[in-house]
């Protein structure tokens, strides 16, 4: 029986492979040291110069450790690869080497010796050498394929060891430099808002620092205007009471500065003004009067609407003291007057509040302030009301006989007695008081100031006339077409709101109703702005001229004319007292003798005004 040579295979060695896993695991290993070397370089930068040099050094330091760790597990493991290639070949070398021996053993078998050659007798020679052949062919083979596959594994695992190290080193070269330029990125924009926040605090330290010294400018100017303002309040006190024309002129000086310095927007000098004009000025002047209103004791609109009242009570009372006395079939009221307006008194009370104030301030022996109302100063204003407001009395009997049918049928002669009372009150205006009252220049000149159309809001306030009756000059212009003579009449009107109301009395700066009219029909091509008439005399030119319109067709600047009724013996063009401008909106514009001013309301009529037409004395 032969005997069958083994031959052992070549077997790849496993551990080459462990190591370069390992090797790979290392890498892995450093590269996350490194990374988190790169993030606690933040926390120790304040060791070093700056904060940018010590991530440069910590993420520099710690990416070449981990190439050269690489490196050197690279260097080492490919080291252990080679040796093993090599003792792979020499494997295969020893297999080689088997298979010569086996070869050797097959010729033995041919040169057979000693008791083999006895063995060998027994077989046949051919049959002998091919089982030897057959066997060594087998063995060359195995040793071939086991010496193929080793040396193919380790070229393998070699070329894996140079791409993991090479993939680890690119892998470690990136991180390190996304993480270095990422840190730096960091520590820049760090940088950056360190300093803006440290300059942003610098500036605001700075402004409050330049706050808290104008405060105190401020402070320290204001403390002394107060003082200021003490002593001046006391030298008006004085000077009231002198009453020095001059010192009232100073105030009217101080409330156009005012306004001016508000208009220019120096508050530091606003403050002072405000303390010294209106502490100081304004309301030891004429000019408090506009703040009777604001005071502790009894404002002036109370006291105005009380002798206001008196004054309708005690017509009244006078009135029914005539009627007695006498057996009346018929009383008849008549308030009596040739003057345009729409009542029969004109309401002066702006009049007669400037009077009181330049009267009562400029007393050279008993000057006194205007701000408060105390019963010596309220007779004042009651006595300059009744010099300023004066009502006349007349009565008549009127007997009328006329025929009659009695019950029975027969005819009897009738008589009927009429009391006429008449009644005529004469508002004078504050130029007609400054004559009953013998007033000096410098008086005239302040009662003059006080009655300019931009105070007529203040006295306004007092008396309760609103010269707009909530709208403005603005509203009404936007509403106005464009291109027609009525258009201009309103606008030239606008500029006249809030100018006294005098009988009689046609611009520039005070009028009646008629010759309000007549002033803005003037400042165009209306005919009717010819000559002046009054409210009855343009109404007939209306219509005479075929001017007049419906209420339906109203156009801005067209005239409205409203009758009298209790004037039926006025003997006026069909009793017409009162005209006005509409201004569009359903709202007109006129000098109202009621209100005492020129004013802008709602267009109106009464039982004793009733509005008799309208007319448009222009053809555009």
């Amino acid at each position: 029986m032969s005997k069958t040579i083994k031959i052992r295979e070549a077997k790849r060695d496993i551990r080459v492979l462990d190591k370069a896993g390992i090797a790979a695991e290392r890498m892995k290993d450093t590269f996350v040291r490194t990374k988190d070397g790169a993030a606690r370089a933040g926390q120790d930068e304040r060791e070093h110069a700056s904060p940018a040099e010590y991530a440069e050094d910590k993420i520099t330091e710690k990416t070449d450790n981990a190439v050269h760790g690489a490196a050197h597990q690279v260097k080492k493991q490919g080291g252990n690869a080679v040796r093993k290639i090599k003792d792979a070949r020499h494997g295969s070398g020893d297999a080689k080497r088997t298979a010569d021996s086996a070869h050797n053993a097959a010729d033995g078998v041919r040169r057979p010796s000693g008791p083999i050659k006895k063995q060998a007798s027994d077989l046949s020679k051919e049959q002998m050498k091919q089982h030897a052949q057959e066997n060594v062919r087998r063995s060359s083979a195995r040793a071939r394929q086991s010496a193929e596959r080793t040396i193919k594994t380790t070229q393998q695992t070699e070329r894996t060891i140079k791409q993991s190290a090479r993939s680890a080193g690119n892998t470690v070269k990136t991180t390190a430099k996304g993480t270095v330029k990422t840190a730096g990125k960091s520590i820049k924009t760090a940088q950056r808002t360190a300093k803006t926040t440290i300059k942003t605090t610098q500036q605001a330290a700075k402004l409050a620092q330049k706050s808290a010294q104008a405060a105190a400018k401020a402070g320290r100017a204001a403390a002394q205007a107060a003082r200021i303002a003490a002593k001046t309040a006391a030298a008006v006190v004085k000077a009231a009471v002198k009453a020095t024309i001059a010192f009232v002129k100073m105030a009217i000086a101080a409330v156009k500065g005012l306004i001016a310095a508000i208009a220019a927007g120096g508050w530091i000098a606003v403050v002072v003004v405000l303390v010294i004009a209106l502490v100081g000025l304004l309301l030891g002047s004429v000019f408090g009067i506009f703040f009777s209103n604001e005071t502790d004791g009894q404002p002036m609109s109370e006291a105005v609407s009380e002798i206001s009242a008196g004054f309708q009570s005690g017509i009244g009372a006078k009135i029914e003291q005539l009627k007695t006395g006498g057996d009346y079939d018929e009383v008849q009221i008549v308030y009596e007057g040739d003057g345009d307006g729409d009542s029969a008194n004109v309401n002066n009370w702006s009049d007669v509040l400037a009077v009181y104030a330049v009267l009562l301030n400029t007393n050279v022996e008993a000057g006194t302030e205007v701000v408060t109302i105390t019963p010596e100063k309220l007779g004042k204003l009651q006595s300059y009301f009744d010099d300023m407001n004066q009502v006349a009395y007349s009565t008549e009997v009127q007997s009328e006989t006329h025929t009659e049918v009695n019950d029975e049928g027969e005819e009897e002669t009738v008589t009927t007695t009429t009391l006429i009372i008449r009644v005529r009150i004469t508002s004078l205006s504050n130029e007609d008081a400054a004559d009953l009252y013998h007033m000096s220049e410098e008086q005239r000149e302040l009662l003059d100031e006080l009655m300019q159309p931009e105070y007529a809001a203040l006295f306004a306030a007092i008396t309760g006339v609103d010269v707009w009756d909530g709208v403005n000059m603005t509203e009404i212009v936007s509403g106005l077409p464009v291109g027609t003579t009525g258009a201009e009449v309103v606008k030239a009107g606008l500029t006249k709101v809030g100018c006294p109301y005098v009988w009689g009395a046609s611009g520039p700066n005070k009028f009646d109703c008629s010759g309000f009219a007549y002033w803005c029909l003037s400042q165009t091509s209306s005919p009717l702005g010819a000559s002046r008439t009054n409210a009855a005399g343009q109404a007939k030119w209306c219509y005479n001229n075929s001017c007049m319109v419906g209420q339906s067709e109203l156009q801005p600047g067209d005239l409205v004319f409203w009758q009298n009724l209790g004037c039926s013996g006025c003997s006026r063009w069909n009793e017409i007292h009162h005209v006005g401008i509409y201004v569009g909106d359903g709202k007109v514009m006129e000098a109202s003798s009621s209100k005492g001013r020129v004013l802008v309301r709602d267009l109106w009529e009464s039982g004793s005004y009733p509005i008799w037409g309208f007319g448009r004395p222009y053809t555009q």
